[in-house]
């Protein structure tokens, strides 16, 4: 609704304050490299050949420096949502052999991941948040809310029927799977702030590394930015 790409979404990037009624609340921060979305895509090269962002959370078309849209930054949102239901990121590696894997490989269930047995409704939704094409992902953020507020008010039934038909959960499994029987996810990243002016701790890095795209033979090599390790997996 506001026409922003934020380009950026990350952990480090969500601070939780505390609303007038006590109530916590996400909000997100640093929009240095937001773009105006006029629903035309837009290009994800600031320079030629440079991309920026950080590549664990990047799109397979953020990679690859491809034309994004909103959809780029629900992709990001998939995997900071994975990351707090298993505990760690999808793939292994560092910046550029993630951010590669992003773009080529299949997603790896949460419980072969980690071990955990998470709610097959918010597997669903992160696997259609994840989706390789942006055009395959929700189309509109809006679609992500409605599925999360009926999933709190218990209708699980109304949330499966919002997902793509291969990625909705078995009917029985999805409606004797509530919510709250989930265990808790751990949370890499909690910042804690106690204002909205909060600002994350973690300082962006200012190198880069070089990855080469596998979108097409002839896409030219791309500057990743480097970023912070992730927590490791535990495994199952």
């Amino acid at each position: 609704e506001r026409g922003l790409i934020h380009r950026d979404l990350k952990p480090d990037n969500i601070v939780v304050t505390r609303a007038g009624d006590g109530a916590l609340l996400p909000r997100v921060i640093d929009f240095g490299l937001a773009l105006v979305d006029d629903r035309e895509p837009t290009t994800r090269l600031t320079t030629e050949g440079l991309v920026v962002g950080t590549p664990y959370y990047m799109a397979p078309e953020q990679a690859t420096g491809e034309a994004l849209d909103h959809r780029t930054d629900l992709f990001a949102l998939g995997i900071i949502l994975y990351e707090l239901l298993a505990g760690c990121l999808p793939f292994d590696g560092g910046p550029t052999e993630v951010a590669r894997q992003n773009v080529t490989a299949p997603l790896p269930s949460i419980l072969a991941r980690s071990g955990r047995a998470v709610d097959p409704l918010l597997e669903g939704l992160v696997g259609w948040l994840t989706r390789k094409r942006g055009g395959d992902r929700p189309r509109e953020t809006r679609d992500v809310l409605t599925f999360a507020r009926r999933l709190v008010a218990r209708d699980r039934e109304g949330a499966r029927a919002l997902l793509p038909a291969e990625l909705r959960p078995d009917l029985a499994a999805a409606l004797r799977s509530p919510i709250d029987a989930v265990a808790a996810p751990v949370v890499p990243v909690v910042p804690d702030a106690p204002t909205e002016t909060s600002t994350p701790t973690t300082p962006r890095p200012p190198t880069s590394a070089r990855v080469e795209s596998s979108a097409a033979e002839d896409q030219p090599a791309l500057a990743l930015p480097t970023a912070p390790p992730r927590p490791a997996c535990t495994g199952p």
